[in-house]
């Protein structure tokens, strides 16, 4: 069971284990302004994924969240409390980690746990904070978290729009179902499995980059979003995602992403715009992202079209390296 721990104004590790040392107050600002990958100064949504939890918890726009376990007589608690998520047990401390809203974007540092805080695989100084991105995993003492950041967009009066993770009043969801290609289990005792969550983060995440890139090929609003609306397992432990604003990205990925990988195989004859991009282009990769841009983009991109598939290819790259896939369904 993890001590309980209190603030401590020169921060040392519990266990005397030496620790890597992220960074320093003037290395997070000069990331801040070379990465600058959230560019908005609103607060953004934090969704957290758990394991055992069908469902995450989703934060919607605060500086600063606090993880850790509640105790009433110490009138300690926190955003997010992972007591009944067997935090004891896992080393979670009651006042373990918090999250701040920084510029940008968020950044996470251990205050003073027990048990100590990692982002992936890095081993958090106490107090030292560290900026997260989506589809990092924050491991908590032993427990590990998956964090997805959304960034809000006010619609139609004050109606709220995201990324990912938060109900959107005025638009259709449509559904798709999700599975691991090699066969894997992605649902395990009624909720996603852990080893799959940080996986789904960075693909809904690259769908987004996708999204994004194929609505300036289009010449739309760039104001629109890809949004998912809800993420959960059926009852017969089907994954499920329900897209908002995106259908037209994710019918590709579900119907002609699949039919071209089989033209790309050499196991059947291509249709004229998939014979286009093989001969267009050498690379498989390119290949793709050209065919996505013939198949989603209605109009001539002339001289622009080299500069697409150049940002579209590493998106499919990360997304075909993941081994998911998506199918159409009712629910």
């Amino acid at each position: 069971m993890a001590n309980d721990n209190t603030e401590k104004s020169n921060p040392q590790n519990d266990d005397g284990s030496a620790t890597q040392n992220i960074s320093t107050q003037a290395n997070l600002l000069q990331m801040m302004a070379e990465e600058g990958n959230v560019n908005t100064h609103e607060l953004l949504i934090v969704s957290f994924y758990l394991p055992g939890r069908s469902e995450p918890i989703i934060i919607n726009g605060s500086k600063k969240i606090t993880i850790g376990r509640r105790d009433p007589k110490r009138r300690i608690n926190p955003t997010i409390d992972l007591t009944e998520d067997h935090g004891a047990k896992l080393g979670v401390s009651r006042m373990h980690a918090e999250l701040n809203f920084i510029g940008n974007r968020y950044f996470v540092k251990d205050t003073g746990s027990s048990n100590g805080t990692w982002v992936n695989d890095n081993k958090l100084e106490p107090y030292q904070a560290h900026p997260v991105t989506t589809g990092d995993q924050v491991r908590i003492g032993q427990l590990a978290i998956v964090v997805h950041l959304s960034v809000p967009q006010r619609i139609e009066g004050d109606v709220i729009s995201t990324r990912i993770d938060n109900e959107i009043g005025n638009l259709n969801s449509h559904s798709y179902r999700v599975k691991d290609a090699t066969g894997g289990i992605l649902v395990e005792n009624g909720a996603i499995a852990i080893s799959k969550l940080r996986s789904l983060g960075t693909y809904l995440e690259r769908l987004s980059r996708i999204y994004d890139i194929i609505r300036d090929a289009q010449d739309q609003d760039s104001s629109t979003v890809f949004s998912v609306k809800a993420i959960k397992v059926r009852s017969d432990e089907i994954l499920v995602i329900d897209v908002g604003e995106g259908k037209d990205i994710m019918d590709f990925m579900a119907t002609k992403l699949p039919e071209f990988l089989v033209v790309l195989d050499g196991k059947v004859e291509g249709t004229k715009k998939q014979t286009d991009s093989l001969e267009r282009y050498k690379e498989p990769l390119q290949q793709i992202a050209d065919y996505a841009l013939q198949e989603l983009v209605f109009r001539f991109l002339n001289e622009k079209r080299d500069d697409y598939v150049h940002k579209l290819a590493p998106h499919f790259d990360a997304i075909l390296s993941m081994e998911l896939i998506v199918e159409q369904t009712t629910n």
